[in-house]
Formats: C-alpha cells, sequence, structure tokens
C-alpha cells in the first residue's frame, strides 16, 4: 500500500489521521508493507513519521523520495 501525499494538505485532520491509523494497523496485522510519500513540509513529514511509528513501524515507511517507497514496496518497474 502507498499513499503519495506530496500534493495533499499538510496537516491531515483527525478524521484523515484516524483513517490512516486504520489501514496501517491492518497493513501492519497482516505483515505488510506501506509507504506514505510526504512533501517537504516539516509538519507533515512529523505526523506521518508518527503514523508510521505507531501502526506500522516494522513494515512501514514514510519518506519524501518517491524511488525510496517504491523500492521499500518491491515495485522495481519504472513509471
Amino acid at each position: 500500500m502507498m499513499f503519495d501525499l506530496r500534493e495533499a494538505p499538510f496537516i491531515a485532520g483527525p478524521r484523515t489521521e484516524e483513517a490512516l491509523a486504520q489501514m496501517l494497523g491492518a497493513w501492519a496485522q497482516a505483515k505488510k508493507r506501506a509507504a506514505i510519500v510526504i512533501s517537504d513540509a516539516p509538519m507533515q513529514q512529523l505526523q506521518m513519521k508518527r503514523l508510521i511509528e505507531r501502526h506500522n513501524p516494522k513494515f512501514g515507511l514514510a519518506t519524501p523520495v518517491f524511488a525510496d517507497a517504491k523500492r521499500h514496496l518491491g515495485i522495481w518497474a519504472s513509471g
């Protein structure tokens, strides 16, 4: 599962944060990798990294680098 939030609002509201937390937690329970591609906005970086640390620390990644997210998920094809 990959979320690309580079063009999303810099702060996720409480409903969005809860939805992301639930999805990340479900993915963690299934032992599946998840990646969030974040913008260079410091508040978004802090919020999304915190969500990963709390809900999918073993299989999750928050990164501003799209290629790193693809590698984390095992996606090697270009595009």
